[in-house]
């Protein structure tokens, strides 16, 4: 994803990308037939090589909140009550669902909200540590 435009222009400049190397890839094949699976295992060796030395940072800081949160649920398996879920940057259904998968936890124990009452068990994310904070 960037952060300046909306993921569909990426897609919109990847298809325009595929749709150049496809025609070039087909010029190859017309001369140098030969050439075509070296040039397709270079393309697949680079996507590779960008993934793991560019992208995999990113995926890592994408999926902290998300991970950090399963992590709490999963080191306090025998908590029953509600937890209360402040200030998390993503979507709650899809965090429900991902409760419900990787901890067998019932989803619906988690209440997501921009505050939680006194005293109630509160899992807050805190933008500026990066970093989930328990405070009850």
């Amino acid at each position: 994803y960037m952060g300046r435009v909306p993921s569909r222009h990426t897609y919109f400049a990847g298809v325009g990308l595929a749709l150049l190397v496809g025609a070039a890839v087909a010029q190859v094949a017309q001369s140098r037939r030969r050439l075509v699976p070296a040039l397709m295992c270079l393309i697949v060796v680079h996507n590779c090589g960008y993934l793991w030395t560019r992208k995999h940072r990113q995926f890592l800081e994408r999926a902290a909140p998300t991970e950090q949160l399963l992590e709490h649920i999963r080191s306090h398996a025998e908590y029953r009550g509600d937890s209360w879920v402040v200030g998390f940057p993503y979507d709650q259904h899809v965090l429900k669902s991902a409760v419900e998968v990787a901890t067998g936890r019932d989803p619906a124990r988690l209440i997501f909200a921009d505050w939680a009452p006194p005293g109630a068990h509160t899992l807050r994310w805190d933008q500026d540590l990066n970093r989930l904070v328990v405070l009850n």
